[in-house]
C-alpha cells in the first residue's frame, strides 16, 4: 500500500508552482507558434507531479510523476489540480500517463537546444531555449530562497551520468588532459558523443575514493550559499546552476551562474571555489570576479606551486618572500582530506614556517594596479642585518634570522626599500585575501565543504537521487530541466529541516514547520460515492 506524501509537502510543492507562475509560462513554451490549436497540457499538475516525485522517490520517471498524481494526493488535491475532473458523461476520470509523455514529447520538441538533439537550431535559438527554461527554474528556485545575511557563496561543478550506455570506450588520454588542465573534447566534437544520448560527452570527475575517473553525460556547475566569515549557519541552499555537456570549459558557465544569481537580487562578495577555477588564466576568471566586485578564496593547482623569481623576490602562491626564504619552502603540497592527522600537522608547520619569510600585504591587486608589499623583516616575522635592530627582536623572539643577505651594493629594490610594488603579472589568477595555507585561509576555504556537501546531498538515494537513471530522458533540456526540479526539492527539504533558523514569514508556509497531521484513511468506493455525492451538494449550495 502507498503511503500518502504529507500534506504540507504537497502544499510546499503547490506554492512554488503557483507563486512562480511556472505553469502557464511552461504551456507557452510547449505551444508551437503561428496558427492552429494551443495544446491543452496540464502543465500545473506536470510541474507539482514532478517536485513531489522526486521527494517522494528520488526520480523524475513519468511512471513515478503519475503515481504520485493519481494515488498519493488526496482527492480533493487531485481536483484542485485537475489531476481527477468529471466528464460530460458524470463519469471521473483521471490523468493519464499518456497526457505526461505527451508534454515530455513536445519539451523535446520546442525546449531542447543541444547540439545533437537539435542540430539545425541557429545560435540565436539555442541561448534563447536555454535562458528562457532557465529563467523558468530559476523563478522557481527563487521562492525556496528566504532572505539571507549572507554574500558567501561556493561554487563547483559536479558529474551527472547519462541514462545512455556508453558505445566505445574513452580515449585513453582523457585523464591525463584532464590533470594538465589542457580542455577536454567539446560537445560539437563527433568524437565525444558516444553514447545513445546526442546531448551526452565525455567527462572527468572525482570518485568517493578521490581517484578520477572518466564518464558520459553532462556537468552540473551549481552554487549555494555559505556562511560569512564570522556569521552564523545558513542552510547551503542552491541559489543558480547551469547543465552542461561533459567536458564543456567551466569558465563561461560559471560566470552565467554568478551573473544569475546577481540578477535574481542576491548579493554575493566572496567566492569560495577549488583549484579548476584559479587555475584558470585571470583576465578569463580572476579579473571577471573583480569587475562583479567579488573576491575569490581558492586552492592551488599543483601547477601552481614553486618559487618563482620577481624583481629579486620568491614569489609562491601570488605572494611575495624574502630573497633568502629557503628553496625547500617553495612546494608544499596539501595532503588533502584522506590523509593522516600527522601529514596535515607536517603541513601546517611547513606552511607557518614559510609564511614567516612572506612579506606584508600593503594593498592588495586591482584590475588595473599591482600589490604592494612591506620586508618581513620590518613586518617583524624575520631578523635581517640589512634591517638595522631586526636580527636583535628575532633573536628574542625566536624567529628566524637571514644570515646570508644579498649584497647590500647589488640587493633587489625589496632589500632596500621599506615597500615595493608588483605588477598585474604577479599571478593574480591565484590572488586571495588570506595567505593560502594559513590558519584564516583553511578556516574561509572550509567553507568550501558547503557545496561539496549539497552535492552529495542531492546524489544521495535516500532523498533526490540525482544518479543515473534518476531521469531517463535523453537531451540536454530535459534533463537540464529534471536536475532544476531536483535543486528545488533539495531546496524545500533543507527549509523543512531548518525552520528554526529563519524567520516565518507572513503565512509564508515554506519557512514554517510542518503543520500537524492527524494521520490519513483509505476510503473504500462505496465512502468515496458518499463523499462525492456529499461534495456535490455542498457545491449546489454555494
Amino acid at each position: 500500500m502507498i503511503t500518502p506524501l504529507h500534506p504540507s509537502v504537497i502544499d510546499r510543492a503547490i506554492e512554488v508552482v503557483d507563486r512562480s507562475l511556472a505553469a502557464p509560462r511552461l504551456l507557452v513554451m510547449l505551444s508551437p507558434t503561428g496558427r492552429g490549436r494551443r495544446p491543452s497540457y496540464n502543465t500545473n499538475a506536470f510541474l507539482v507531479g514532478s517536485l513531489l516525485s522526486v521527494q517522494w522517490k528520488g526520480t523524475l520517471v513519468l511512471r513515478d510523476v503519475h503515481r504520485v498524481l493519481t494515488q498519493l494526493l488526496p482527492v480533493d488535491t487531485q481536483r484542485r489540480l485537475g489531476v481527477r475532473t468529471t466528464g460530460k458523461d458524470g463519469e471521473e476520470h483521471l490523468i493519464t500517463e499518456d497526457h505526461l509523455y505527451a508534454i515530455s514529447d513536445a519539451m523535446a520538441r520546442y525546449i531542447e537546444w543541444g547540439a545533437g538533439t537539435q542540430p539545425d537550431l541557429t545560435p540565436d535559438e539555442r541561448v534563447r531555449r536555454r535562458e528562457q527554461l532557465l529563467e523558468l527554474l530559476h523563478d522557481m528556485l527563487a521562492v525556496t530562497l528566504p532572505p539571507t545575511e549572507s554574500t558567501s557563496r561556493a561554487i563547483d561543478g559536479t558529474g551527472i551520468r547519462s541514462y545512455a550506455r556508453q558505445r566505445r570506450a574513452a580515449p585513453s588520454d582523457l585523464l591525463a588532459r584532464d590533470a594538465a588542465g589542457d580542455p577536454l573534447a567539446q560537445p560539437d566534437d563527433p568524437d565525444s558523443q558516444i553514447s545513445a544520448d546526442p546531448d551526452a560527452t565525455l567527462g572527468v570527475k572525482t570518485r568517493k575514493d578521490g581517484q578520477r575517473e572518466v564518464y558520459s553525460g553532462y556537468e552540473l556547475q551549481a552554487m549555494v550559499r555559505v556562511r560569512c566569515r564570522d556569521g552564523k549557519y545558513v542552510p547551503p541552499l542552491f541559489e543558480s546552476f547551469e547543465l552542461t555537456p561533459a567536458g564543456t570549459g567551466i569558465v563561461e558557465v560559471s560566470l552565467r551562474v554568478l551573473d544569475r544569481a546577481i540578477a535574481m537580487g542576491h548579493t554575493i562578495t566572496d567566492l569560495l571555489a577549488d583549484r579548476h577555477y584559479s587555475y584558470k588564466a585571470a583576465p578569463h576568471w580572476y579579473y571577471e570576479l573583480l569587475a562583479r566586485g567579488i573576491q575569490q578564496h581558492v586552492d592551488l593547482h599543483p601547477k601552481d606551486q614553486g618559487f618563482r623569481d620577481y624583481d629579486g623576490m620568491k614569489m609562491a602562491a601570488a605572494w611575495m618572500h624574502c630573497p633568502c626564504t629557503p628553496d625547500r619552502l617553495g612546494t608544499i603540497t596539501d595532503p588533502g582530506p584522506t590523509a593522516t592527522e600527522e601529514a596535515h600537522k607536517a603541513f601546517i608547520a611547513l606552511i607557518d614556517e614559510r609564511q614567516q619569510y612572506a612579506f606584508r600585504r600593503v594593498a592588495r591587486q586591482t584590475a588595473t594596479t599591482g600589490a604592494r608589499w612591506e620586508c618581513p623583516a620590518l613586518n617583524g616575522t624575520v631578523g635581517c642585518p640589512l634591517r638595522q635592530g631586526t636580527v636583535e627582536v628575532a633573536q628574542l623572539n625566536g624567529l628566524p634570522v637571514i644570515v646570508e643577505p644579498p649584497d647590500p651594493a647589488t640587493a633587489p629594490k625589496c632589500c632596500t626599500q621599506r615597500t615595493v610594488s608588483t605588477g598585474l603579472d604577479a599571478q593574480a589568477k591565484i590572488e586571495q585575501e588570506h595567505y593560502w595555507g594559513s590558519k584564516k585561509w583553511r578556516k574561509r576555504y572550509n567553507h568550501r565543504t558547503y557545496i561539496e556537501g549539497a552535492f552529495g546531498n542531492v546524489k544521495n538515494p535516500t532523498p533526490e537521487n540525482v544518479e543515473r537513471g534518476f531521469v531517463r530522458v535523453f537531451g540536454l533540456g530535459r534533463v537540464t530541466f529534471a536536475i532544476g526540479i531536483a535543486l528545488i526539492a533539495c531546496n524545500l527539504r533543507m527549509l523543512r529541516g531548518n525552520t528554526e533558523l529563519l524567520a516565518p514569514g507572513d503565512g509564508d508556509l515554506l519557512v514554517e514547520a510542518d503543520a500537524h497531521c492527524h494521520g490519513f484513511m483509505f476510503v473504500t468506493e462505496e465512502e468515496e460515492a458518499l463523499l462525492a455525492a456529499h461534495r456535490a451538494s455542498r457545491q449546489r449550495a454555494a
